[in-house]
């Protein structure tokens, strides 16, 4: 691990180390083996040899000891043996720290926000979610008409992994259908260190019937024009057979669309529980 960002992992059935994310995909397979050898090998010996030394301070004798020792020079001035060490020291800080921590831990990855309602028992539940976004510390705000939800009242609001490298945080608030009646303002808001400002994602629960109610009424208006249109031109006579059934046959596709919007209107009023 890399602060947060997993770079590998050992798997010990084919007993090698295999790399995750695309950071590292710029990388030979024979620096893949060196830093697999470093990681898993070097820093086994070093850990397993602190161990030793502190069950030996603390007299403690059970368990399993297990000693490597895989060397061809031992020395104390063994630096002497590597003299392009001092290089690679150099190589390693350059590459492998600072324009990885740049590209990697530094990185900052904007959220995508919406704002979703689905029916639940009793009501509705509108949910605020953040997803997307890097580093993993981020401010998300659900409003009601303006004004902060109390954080009692919502649930989730735990940051979890995407599986990607980002997170994703989700708030829910519970909503009754008396209390979506008084068609009250919802805001999904958020702040991150990627963002200069907030971003917001607005919804208003009346909106949906506010706009039904006008596109119902537009369509009753057409519908009784027709209708009158027909009546007219039966009334004078003028009608010929191919004009009357032209004129019955889009009033039957106004008829059958009305219906289905007074259906969705009443959806949408009336929801069921």
């Amino acid at each position: 691990m890399l602060d947060d960002v997993q770079v590998a992992y050992y798997d010990t059935n084919d007993k090698q180390t295999v790399y995750t994310g695309q950071h590292i995909n710029d990388k030979t397979e024979d620096e893949k083996a060196q830093d697999g050898d470093y990681v898993f090998i070097k820093m086994y010996k070093s850990m397993k040899n602190r161990l030793f030394e502190l069950k030996h301070h603390f007299n403690l004798t059970e368990g399993v000891q297990v000693h490597i020792y895989n060397m061809t020079h031992f020395k104390y001035d063994a630096g002497k043996l590597l003299p392009g060490l001092d290089e690679k020291r150099q190589e390693c800080t350059k590459t492998n720290i600072e324009n990885r921590e740049k590209n990697v831990v530094m990185r900052k990855v904007p959220p995508r926000l919406r704002l979703m309602k689905k029916e639940v028992s009793g009501g509705f539940q509108v949910s605020c979610l953040a997803f997307g976004f890097y580093p993993r510390h981020i401010n998300l705000t659900l409003l009601r008409d303006g004004q902060p939800v109390a954080e009692q009242d919502l649930t989730g609001g735990e940051v979890l992994p995407s599986g990607d490298g980002t997170y994703q945080l989700r708030k829910s608030l519970e909503v009754s259908t008396e209390e979506l009646k008084k068609r009250h303002d919802y805001t999904c808001t958020a702040s991150h260190l990627s963002l200069d400002n907030k971003l917001d994602v607005s919804w208003e629960s009346g909106a949906e019937r506010v706009h039904l109610s006008t596109l119902s009424a537009l369509l009753v208006m057409v519908l009784i024009v027709i209708i009158l249109g027909i009546f007219i031109c039966v009334k004078r006579r003028r009608c010929t057979a191919s004009h009357l059934g032209r004129l019955l046959t889009i009033t039957n596709i106004w008829a059958l669309v009305q219906i289905c919007i007074y259906i969705l209107h009443m959806l949408v009023w009336h929801p069921a529980h």
